[in-house]
């Protein structure tokens, strides 16, 4: 569900600016990326704006679920938008690692779920699955025709059978 407030846009779990945990960054990069999927390009730009002015930064408490689908977004958007993500992203990562005794050479190769939203739930294998997806998008997902905004149908659903 989405919201309109100075041409800029969210998405919501059920209802305009209905968020869990007062989070709306991880409804509307979620809610953007479906768009992308199905073709759907309203509300795209805003809710890409929305993204770029939150960009990861590693300090305090982040949300990985975010980053992750946050990454996935603005990879498929390409251009700018995904230049300025992906170079906050890989500098917040230096924050968010496990190392030992100071030497910035990540100690497990794991990130820090103290860090993290939800790490205290899922722990050091959810926070380091969740920066082991974002730095994999390069690799793992083909760049879309539609969501880089070429033309052609992202998803194509079949109707019902007559």
């Amino acid at each position: 569900v989405m919201s309109r407030d100075d041409y800029r846009v969210t998405f919501g779990y059920t209802e305009p600016r209905k968020f869990v945990y007062r989070q709306p960054y991880v409804t509307t990069a979620a809610g953007a990326l479906v768009r992308q999927f199905t073709n759907q390009a309203k509300g795209l730009d805003g809710a890409i704006a929305v993204l770029t002015e939150h960009l990861p930064d590693g300090t305090g408490k982040v949300n990985y679920y975010e980053w992750y689908y946050g990454t996935l977004v603005l990879f498929q958007a390409q251009g700018e938008p995904w230049k300025v993500w992906n170079k906050a992203l890989k500098d917040a990562l230096k924050h968010v690692m496990v190392y030992k005794d100071g030497d910035k050479n990540c100690d497990w190769g794991s990130a820090d779920p103290a860090k993290c939203t939800w790490g205290e739930s899922g722990g050091r294998v959810y926070a380091t699955a969740c920066i082991a997806l974002c730095m994999e998008v390069y690799y793992r997902y083909k760049v879309l025709d539609t969501a880089a905004g070429k033309s052609g149908d992202l998803l194509k659903i079949p109707g019902p059978k007559k």
